[in-house]
C-alpha cells in the first residue's frame, strides 16, 4: 500500500473555492492548484483540510463525507457587554 494511504486520509473542503457561473459553478486554475497542493503535501488548514486517522473513519462507518471531518463554520465575534453599555 502506498505511504499516502497507510494511516490517514486527507480530506479537503473546497466549497468556498470556486467561481459562480450562470448554470454551473466551476473551479478556477488557482482553486485546482490549492486542492492539488493540499493533497500532495497533506496539509492541515483551518476550515479547508484535515488529515483524518483511518480509525476515526472506521468509527464513522467509513463515511467519507467531508463535512464530517472538516468544519467550514465561522466563529461568531465575541461582544464585550460591558463596553456596549
Amino acid at each position: 500500500m502506498p505511504r499516502f494511504y497507510e494511516s490517514k486520509k486527507c480530506n479537503a473542503s473546497s466549497e468556498e473555492y470556486y467561481q459562480k457561473g450562470k448554470r454551473q459553478n466551476f473551479l478556477r486554475e488557482r482553486d485546482i492548484e490549492k486542492i492539488i497542493d493540499t493533497y500532495k503535501h497533506r496539509r492541515d488548514a483551518d476550515r479547508y483540510s484535515r488529515k483524518v486517522p483511518m480509525e476515526e473513519i472506521e468509527q464513522n462507518g467509513w463515511n467519507l463525507n467531508i463535512s464530517r471531518y472538516v468544519s467550514t463554520a465561522v466563529g461568531e465575534e465575541e461582544i464585550d457587554l460591558a463596553a456596549v453599555h
